[in-house]
């Protein structure tokens, strides 16, 4: 077993935790959102370290802050042991993160969209076909989505991921 492999041991998180966890997250994430007859999704689009911050913030603005920010990354500190990781297993971070945190996000989507509300998505547009899908299954929905999309110089993206 190697390093990381021993670490997502040490790490992991009973389903009870993890289901614990989200209800927590969605709570945290959806207070003072209000329903909407017609809600929207805003998509944001780029590569790591592009900017998609300030995207959020122009989105956040076009729906007067009525909307829950459905971004993974917002969730990593909600592992219970995550200071532990940052502090003794720092460049393991994301790897013992990402198994909670995209699969809380697709649940605060999902009570999202239960729920009409507004919500800001943000993701790397990695997959043309599975952006397509998740923008068919949006609609579907009943929201209106509209895409916004950075595209920034290779290098300047890997320079905002060491910022």
């Amino acid at each position: 077993m190697d390093q990381l492999e021993e670490l997502r041991e040490k790490f992991r998180l009973s389903d009870r935790e993890k289901a614990i966890l989200s209800e927590i997250i969605i709570g945290d994430f959806t207070k003072n959102i209000k329903a909407e007859e017609k809600p929207v999704a805003i998509i944001l689009g780029g590569q790591p370290g592009s900017g998609k911050s300030e995207l959020t913030t122009a989105a956040l603005k076009m729906l007067k802050g009525n909307a829950v920010i459905c971004n993974a990354d917002e969730y990593r500190d909600y592992h219970p042991k995550a200071e532990e990781i940052k502090e003794n297993h720092e460049e393991f971070y994301p790897e013992l993160t990402v198994d909670y945190s995209q699969p809380w996000n697709n649940e605060l989507r999902a009570y999202c969209e239960g729920h009409k509300l507004n919500f800001i998505l943000e993701t790397t547009f990695s997959s043309g076909q599975r952006m397509n899908d998740t923008i068919k299954q949006i609609k579907a929905k009943g929201y209106q989505v509209y895409l916004l999309v950075l595209s920034v110089n290779e290098q300047l993206s890997f320079l905002g991921t060491r910022i």
